[in-house]
């Protein structure tokens, strides 16, 4: 079926790819994993008439490899390595590439999803975006830690410590604010649940240096990771207004500021105007469905969905379907006690 095909097996620093030339003779290259041997790979398989690759989709190894590949016009089926078993011998790089190679060229392996090059650079800022959340996430909680090595309750009494009120609070203790009634006098007390009373025997504690010390650093590491977070949600605003499509006269459209005030972990930007304005529909009145779920899943499908045929496609795509076992025209394993339980209650 694929009789201009090549199998990649991928590796930290050793390519090794078995292909079959225009005689139809199979032959075997070794490459290593630097930029230039890549692109060198890249055109002596195009010059040697393969039009479509397989690779394993190896940790993040296969990435700069399918960037090569793709800019030199080459189709790429990056396949999954659990769908597919190596020849029962000793395993080696050459055998799993011929291995893949044969599979591939006989049609056998499906391809994985790989959205636009302009999906995946949105992709990898949310990612780094949620790995700086989390560790914001860390640190607050290193920082409910030392509010209760000094034996001050206040997080327990405030609903938000990260909010306006709770990070006034610890931004007064961490300065050297003893005193309760000074450090109230930092907040608008009318907006909080708690009464005077018990926010003041919450703020009574041990103000020993260490622990202010820690505290000042800690609050330190907190706004730094705030801020990166804001940065990158900067380059996501970017790369949505690359997605946006023009107006009837060729103009970007511009997008409203968002007015509301941003809770934590809540992008600044108006995501719902940009997502509305890309998708032309307001997915977030979905049940269940919010911005940031609606932003990280196009940025892992993209916009295009003719890539699955049909809903159930699409559903299977996402792992959430049956997959029922069938040997014998019977059922096999939970599959099947799951049909006998439905066939009994009928």
């Amino acid at each position: 079926l694929n009789a201009h095909a090549a199998g990649i097996d991928i590796g930290s620093m050793l390519m090794m790819v078995s292909y079959t030339d225009p005689s139809g003779q199979q032959k075997l290259l070794e490459s290593t994993g630097f930029s230039e041997d890549l692109i060198k790979l890249a055109k002596t398989l195009k010059s040697e008439g393969i039009t479509d690759v397989a690779m394993e989709g190896t940790g993040v190894y296969w990435m700069a490899v399918y960037e090569v590949l793709e800019q030199e016009g080459l189709k790429v089926t990056l396949t999954n390595p659990r769908h597919f078993k190596n020849v029962a011998a000793q395993k080696t790089d050459v055998k799993d590439c011929q291995w893949l190679h044969q599979l591939h060229a006989h049609g056998l392996l499906r391809s994985s999803h790989i959205a636009p090059e302009l999906f995946r650079e949105l992709k990898t800022y949310i990612h780094e975006r949620n790995i700086l959340q989390n560790m914001k996430s860390d640190t607050l909680n290193r920082i409910h830690k030392i509010l209760t090595q000094m034996n001050i309750k206040v997080q327990h009494i405030i609903s938000d410590i990260e909010g306006a009120a709770g990070m006034k609070l610890l931004r007064g203790i961490a300065s050297g604010i003893t005193d309760p009634e000074k450090l109230l006098s930092l907040v608008n007390t009318s907006k909080l649940k708690a009464t005077v009373d018990e926010l003041l025997q919450s703020l009574k504690g041990f103000h020993k240096k260490q622990y202010t010390v820690v505290l000042q650093n800690q609050l330190e590491v907190f706004d730094f990771l705030k801020g990166k977070m804001k940065s990158y949600e900067l380059l996501i605003e970017d790369v949505l207004k690359k997605m946006m499509p023009p107006e009837e006269n060729g103009s970007v459209p511009e997008i409203k500021k968002k007015k509301s005030y941003t809770r934590k972990n809540e992008y600044a930007i108006n995501l719902k105007g940009y997502l509305e304005r890309i998708l032309g529909v307001d997915v977030t009145a979905v049940d269940g469905l919010k911005e940031i779920s609606v932003l990280e899943i196009m940025s892992v499908t993209g916009i295009d969905m003719n890539k699955w045929r049909t809903q159930e496609h699409f559903t299977s795509w996402l792992n959430l379907s049956p997959r029922p076992k069938i040997s014998g025209g019977k059922l096999l394993g939970h599959e099947r006690r799951f049909t006998n339980n439905k066939a009994t209650q009928a």
